[in-house]
């Protein structure tokens, strides 16, 4: 239950501060659109002759929501439905390797620095294609821009910690490929690289960090009813999947070090190798 409790409260959050029921098939239609219907007729409008339709990139424009912060949400709704199989899996390690359990606890807590990118639902329109302003308290600030088919973004946090003068996340979402790649930075240097396409009725995604001197990847695969996770230790930077088609398969989080697999409530995890099963 401990995995299910730490999920719903950050994303009781990210939903206090994002919008509400951003599923796919919501995003699909913030760029196809559907003409209102008629108050007095109660049906679609026609269209005269010499009236030219909305396009997608229009109508992404016109949004009151920055598609990143949409397709982000939905990101964190679909990872929050893989995540409730965990329960299981943790009750099992624990009673064999209470601190292998705690070390996969660890590792859930790496979505946290992720919400920024969803809370940035709450910046303002300030234009047709631009959204800009403060952010999750008056010292944030975003600045998102849509240009064509890419989506910028910027997002400066301020810390109570003096030792951190300026924190950071910046990158640009693809609202042709619905994908996603962000730079986190502390201080002025890149301290995490997260990145994310869809694959099948889910998300392919890759974490790399690097702090203290050292370096790690985390690797996920997942929907619904299906968890892939993999934690690479001293990695090197992995080659980008933004913008890429990456197979939903077990394949690309593959490792000996750390790996979960879930399919349908039932799998296995391997930690340093040894494996578990449940």
């Amino acid at each position: 239950m401990l995995v299910n409790k730490m999920f719903l409260m950050l994303t009781t959050l990210l939903m206090f501060f994002s919008i509400s029921g951003c599923g796919k098939s919501d995003v699909k239609e913030e760029t196809e659109g559907t003409a209102p219907l008629s108050k007095e007729e109660g049906k679609a409008p026609q269209k005269k002759d010499n009236e030219t339709p909305a396009s997608p990139k229009d109508e992404l424009a016109e949004s009151a929501i920055p598609p990143i912060a949409t397709r982000m949400t939905h990101y964190m709704e679909v990872k929050q439905k893989a995540y409730e199989m965990l329960d299981p899996m943790l009750e099992t390690v624990s009673k064999e390797n209470p601190m292998a359990s705690i070390s996969l606890m660890g590792l859930f807590s790496t979505d946290i620095p992720l919400m920024p990118l969803a809370m940035l639902s709450g910046v303002p329109k300030t234009g047709q294609n631009v959204w800009e302003g403060p952010v999750m308290n008056q010292d944030s600030k975003g600045h998102v821009e849509l240009k064509g088919d890419i989506c910028m973004f910027d997002l400066e946090m301020k810390s109570e910690d003096e030792t951190i003068q300026s924190m950071n996340i910046s990158g640009e979402y693809d609202t042709k490929t619905e994908s996603l790649k962000a730079s986190f930075s502390v201080n002025g240097k890149e301290t995490k690289v997260f990145e994310f396409v869809p694959s099948g009725d889910g998300y392919v995604s890759q974490l790399f960090t690097m702090e203290n001197g050292e370096t790690t990847l985390i690797k996920q695969v997942f929907n619904e009813n299906t968890l892939y996770m993999g934690v690479f230790k001293d990695s090197s930077k992995q080659e980008s999947i933004y913008k890429q088609n990456v197979e939903f398969s077990e394949n690309f989080v593959k490792n000996n070090f750390m790996m979960i697999v879930i399919e349908n409530g039932k799998g296995y995890t391997i930690i340093e190798n040894k494996k578990y099963e449940y």
